[in-house]
């Protein structure tokens, strides 16, 4: 039976790019991190996360877009 674990070469592939998305986050704006872990980490709704704040969803649905988008950006820069 093969060995089920990722290879040693895949393991610091996924290592590299927990540290990239980890730096790529600590960029984020307080506000769009604290929406991205709900809604990524803790696995809310915008709903979810717009009552918890005491927001208007679309507030919370234009952090979630401007975090992505910040996100997106820096890991493509990194890339380049």
């Amino acid at each position: 039976m093969a060995d089920p674990s990722p290879s040693p070469e895949r393991q610091v592939e996924q290592s590299e790019l927990r540290d990239r998305l980890a730096h790529a986050y600590t960029l984020l704006t307080p506000g769009q991190a604290e929406v991205f872990r709900m809604k990524y980490i803790l696995d809310m709704t915008e709903v979810e996360i717009a009552c918890e704040l005491g927001l208007p969803v679309s507030t919370v649905k234009g952090r979630l877009f401007k975090a992505r988008s910040g996100m997106i950006r820096h890991l493509r820069e990194e890339v380049d």
